[in-house]
């Protein structure tokens, strides 16, 4: 039995003066292990975020340095958070650090869902050296065209959604969390969430007044009138960039997922633009949730992410992908056909080219 030893807010000062704050799970004994990080604007002290989908524990009892940090403007790190916009330079910047920690054998993987599964793709963007494999589920590729529009038409129903349910309440923290006003604050917070279903499609994000009463948020509320020229938009893309993610990439997506086409489209280009391996797995998932189960539909334990067509769990699956990539024990991971995808109707796992 390996005991881990957790380490709480350790900080990194980026090159312009922001610390960034992660926390550290490690095999407690001497020895230098790979590290699998992961970067996420949700919390990193919230379970239910920062591990989610992986059972962290088990990445370390398998030997790997754990590390989950918060981003840029949230939660405990410094900094103004503006989605995407700094995740390339501080996601190089960490993997260099992560990887040069007294405890890390040198080789870094990259792991997460949506927000935390761009962070990788950005990351590795920049290339940084010891950044070696990634493991991105349910993700972008375009910031604008993902989040913000689809084929020129306003998605701002689940922008807005992702905004208030989010990332309002820290913002929200942040600010006010000092003085009298905060309790009510968040009491208002929680009104406008409980309102949100009923109105998710009445107003849009411009009309959206409880981030005025809330005096939070204004920036992200500009976001969905920036002109199509604006430079963040670059910064937040790599649809032009597929040829520079030169990482082997195992790629997670949902049938059900609102981030399907993005995540297949990275799978197909990094495939065709990189001379690394990438891996894709479909699963009748809706958007973090795998449970096998759609709505009113249930696709039988073998879809759920606990057994996956009785070949292991989806930490096993991460576990796997990163034993070849970080420590070089030979998986058969790497022999199987690319991609294994769930056939819906006849509720069949099967593999294709």
């Amino acid at each position: 039995m390996v005991s881990i030893l957790l380490q709480k807010n350790v900080p990194y000062m980026m090159r312009d003066g922001i610390t960034l704050y992660a926390d550290i799970y490690r095999p407690d004994q001497p020895g230098a292990y790979p590290v699998l990080l992961t970067r996420l604007p949700y919390g990193k002290d919230n379970p239910f975020y920062s591990h989610r989908y992986l059972d962290t524990n088990r990445l370390v009892e398998q030997g790997y340095v754990v590390i989950i940090q918060d981003v840029r403007g949230r939660f405990q790190s410094e900094g103004k958070f503006y989605p995407f916009l700094y995740e390339a330079n501080d996601g190089y910047e960490t993997v260099e650090w992560a990887a040069n920690l007294p405890f890390s054998s040198g080789k870094v993987g990259m792991f997460g869902l949506f927000y935390y599964g761009y962070t990788q793709l950005l990351a590795a963007k920049a290339k940084p050296p010891h950044l070696k494999a990634i493991f991105p589920a349910m993700t972008l590729n375009n910031f604008k065209e993902n989040m913000i529009r689809q084929d020129g038409i306003c998605r701002s129903a689940s922008f807005k959604t992702w905004v208030i349910e989010s990332i309002l309440p820290d913002l929200i923290r942040r600010k006010y969390q000092a003085q009298r006003t905060y309790q009510a604050k968040m009491n208002q917070w929680v009104k406008a969430l409980n309102d949100l279903a009923a109105s998710l499609f009445e107003t849009t994000i411009e009309e959206c007044s409880i981030i005025e009463d809330l005096g939070v948020g204004e920036r992200l509320k500009r976001l969905v009138s920036l002109p199509d020229d604006n430079a963040l938009w670059d910064e937040t893309r790599i649809t032009d960039d597929y040829h520079q993610l030169q990482i082997p990439a195992y790629h997670l997506a949902g049938w059900y997922d609102s981030l399907l086409q993005s995540t297949l489209e990275n799978y197909q280009q990094m495939a065709k633009q990189t001379r690394q391996p990438q891996r894709l797995i479909i699963g009748p998932w809706t958007h973090g949730d795998f449970s096998g189960i759609a709505g009113e539909r249930s696709f039988g334990i073998h879809a759920s992410e606990e057994f996956l067509d009785q070949r292991g769990d989806l930490t096993n699956l991460h576990i796997r992908w990163f034993n070849y990539w970080l420590k070089g024990i030979s998986e058969d991971i790497t022999e199987e056909p690319p991609i294994k995808l769930f056939v819906m109707g006849i509720n069949q796992w099967r593999y294709e080219q």
